[in-house]
């Protein structure tokens, strides 16, 4: 059997903390929701919307953007170590 373990969490970490480094403007605030930081109450027909969505990483209070998730999947499929061990996705698949 095969496998690789994938770190979301230090992928996340490192996206928040520094925005800038992904190209993304706003990490704090969720691009659709209401309340505090858009995310206390769903995303739906009443909640505020971003004007652009590629600028943050955070869709709702728990979904990432695409763009996010994307990143993080090749994070995931190309990265080093950090990212996946003991080997990325695309090397796990390859074998």
């Amino acid at each position: 059997m095969k496998y690789s373990l994938g770190n979301l969490y230090e992928i996340a970490y490192e996206v928040i903390n520094d925005p800038r480094s992904a190209r993304f403007k706003e990490a704090q605030t969720a691009c659709c929701g209401n309340g505090s930081y858009n995310a206390e109450s769903p995303c739906n027909l009443d909640a505020k919307l971003c004007p652009d969505r590629r600028e943050y990483v955070f869709w709702d209070g728990i979904h990432p953007t695409e763009r996010a998730a994307k990143l993080a999947a090749r994070a995931l499929f190309v990265g080093g170590a950090k990212y996946a061990t003991p080997v990325n996705f695309s090397q796990l698949i390859g074998d």
